[in-house]
């Protein structure tokens, strides 16, 4: 999902990014991935066909629902407009200008391309704490649950990006009809976020270095013909 965090970098410098339809930004982060993929940058953009072929695996003998948090949870949405199946993402980024990116080498003709478009939005829900900065990058699809966070003095931490705070939040507020749970609280440690973040950026070193890249090549496309 890094080439829809740089559209709106670029958006920042040139605001009518922001009114482009989502179709448009859905092309020029496919463009954006090619070109990634020509310089010898490209990132894991083939990461979710793991997931879609288990789920066709097992799809025909079980009733499917696709859940995922975070990256996962974005990842849940598109298999499943892939596959037409229903699924709950919690703090996913949207995936309306992502989801070209993703399925394009999955669909044999455009009309298949479009009908995943417009499945993105059936059978669909995520659950999005307020001040949670990740649900803001692309466009969100679907049905959309906002709840509270009760570590928003810290947002700037990414505290209410935590699973554990909004697992926290949904058993206190909707309960546990099971009674396995009588009350929930969440406390929020900012090195243990430091610590993570460092270990996951060590693990996706290549995805980092691609998304330098391709900011670094976006601004050079802009900047360079005022220079010639």
């Amino acid at each position: 999902f890094k080439e829809p965090v740089l559209v709106s970098l670029l958006s920042v410098v040139f605001p009518t990014i922001r009114i482009w339809p989502d179709p448009v930004s859905a092309f020029v982060i496919n463009a954006l991935s090619h070109t990634l993929t020509i310089f010898g940058l490209e990132g894991s953009a083939n990461y979710y066909k793991g997931v879609l072929e288990y789920v066709r695996s097992v799809s025909d003998d079980r009733q499917v629902v696709l859940t995922g948090h975070s990256l996962g949870g974005g990842l849940a949405r598109i298999v499943a407009a892939i596959e037409h199946l229903p699924n709950v993402a919690f703090s996913p980024p949207g995936v309306a200008q992502s989801y070209y990116k993703f399925v394009y080498n999955e669909m044999s003709s455009s009309s298949e391309l479009a009908d995943a478009a417009r499945l993105l939005h059936h059978e669909s829900i995520a659950v999005l704490p307020e001040n949670d900065p990740v649900p803001t990058v692309d466009t969100q699809v679907g049905l959309i649950q906002r709840i509270g966070c009760d570590v928003s003095a810290q947002a700037m931490q990414n505290s209410c990006h935590m699973l554990e705070g909004t697992i926290s939040d949904l058993l206190r507020r909707c309960g546990d009809d099971r009674g396995r749970f009588v009350d929930s609280q969440f406390r929020f440690g900012l090195g243990d976020i430091l610590r993570q973040t460092w270990d996951k950026s060590l693990e996706q070193k290549t995805s980092v270095l691609a998304g330098f890249g391709m900011f670094l090549i976006v601004v050079l496309l802009f900047v360079l013909p005022d220079k010639i």
